[in-house]
C-alpha cells in the first residue's frame, strides 16, 4: 500500500493491520488508489436484516450474476456494447449499464 496525502505527510508503504480488514480498506481503481473506513459497522445479530434489504440483496446477486454470462458470452457482448454505443447515459462502463438494464427489469418483474 502507498500513499500520497498532503505535502507534511507524503507517502506511507505497507500492509493494513489484518485485524482491521472489515473497517478500514484501500483499493485501486483506474491507477488511483482511495481508502475508506467502515464507520458504523452493522451487526446483524443486533439488528437483522429485514424482508426488503434480503430482497435488493438477492436482486443485486441476480442482475451481476446476468452481467457476468453476458460478458463471457461473445455474441450476446457484441450486441450489449451496441446499446451501450447507441445511448447509454450517464453511465461510463458497459458492465453498469448492464446491471442498470438488468436490476430494472428484475425490479419490474416482481
Amino acid at each position: 500500500m502507498k500513499l500520497r496525502l498532503n505535502p507534511y505527510f507524503t507517502s506511507a508503504s505497507g500492509k493494513l493491520d489484518p485485524t482491521h480488514d472489515k473497517e478500514n480498506m484501500c483499493f485501486t481503481r483506474n491507477g488511483v488508489t482511495y481508502s475508506r473506513k467502515l464507520c458504523n459497522p452493522r451487526n446483524p445479530l443486533v439488528k437483522p436484516y429485514s424482508a426488503q434489504e434480503l430482497q435488493n440483496q438477492s436482486l443485486f446477486k441476480q442482475a451481476w450474476a446476468a452481467v457476468k454470462a453476458v460478458l463471457e458470452d461473445a455474441n450476446a457482448k457484441s450486441a450489449a456494447q451496441a446499446r451501450f454505443r447507441a445511448g447509454h447515459g450517464k453511465y461510463t462502463t458497459l458492465a453498469g449499464f448492464l446491471f442498470a438494464e438488468k436490476y430494472k427489469e428484475l425490479k419490474e418483474s416482481l
